[in-house]
């Protein structure tokens, strides 16, 4: 009878053990799931802010510096459905005629509401050869507009070139 509840005694032992051990094992399992969760999140969240921060800065580049802050607002929301982000962008004249200092900032609101953000900073020269851009390096002197010394008949040039050619 002894022996039978030694047994007993000792297979409920290595019941409680093998709980406890599975119980760790599950523990460190959920544990490393959570991380790997909220790692891809906020790997997921930082390459969206990536991409939009890369669209902002494509904008500035098409519009040239002086002509973006003219058209767009230096901050705010995303639409639909980046709604989550929001923007920042900083402008910085170097020197004249020299490319600015373009930073964009994206935000977004974190766990427990701490603000995290991606930020982007970059030189962009301002958009040469544009109406704007002449006109102001004219007025300022660095260019002299070009203008022909004789006027031009372009309509007796074209006519008086094939008179040229069907006489030879």
């Amino acid at each position: 009878m002894k022996r039978l509840k030694n047994k007993n005694a000792f297979a409920i032992m290595e019941v409680i053990i093998g709980t406890i051990l599975l119980g760790i094992g599950l523990g460190t399992v959920t544990s490393i799931a959570t991380r790997s969760l909220s790692s891809q999140s906020k790997a997921e969240y930082q390459l969206t802010a990536s991409w939009l921060a890369d669209g902002i800065l494509s904008q500035v580049l098409v519009d040239g510096p002086i002509n973006f802050q003219e058209l767009q607002s230096n901050e705010g929301n995303f639409e639909e459905p980046f709604e989550k982000f929001r923007y920042e962008i900083n402008f910085i004249e170097t020197d004249k005629y020299q490319p600015w200092e373009v930073t964009v900032r994206v935000l977004w609101d974190g766990p427990r509401n701490q603000s995290q953000f991606v930020e982007i900073e970059t030189l962009i020269l301002e958009r040469l050869g544009e109406k704007d851009l002449l006109e102001r390096l004219q007025e300022e002197g660095w260019i002299v507009p070009r203008a022909p010394l004789f006027p031009i008949n372009r309509i007796e040039r074209y006519f008086q070139d094939e008179s040229d050619d069907s006489e030879g």
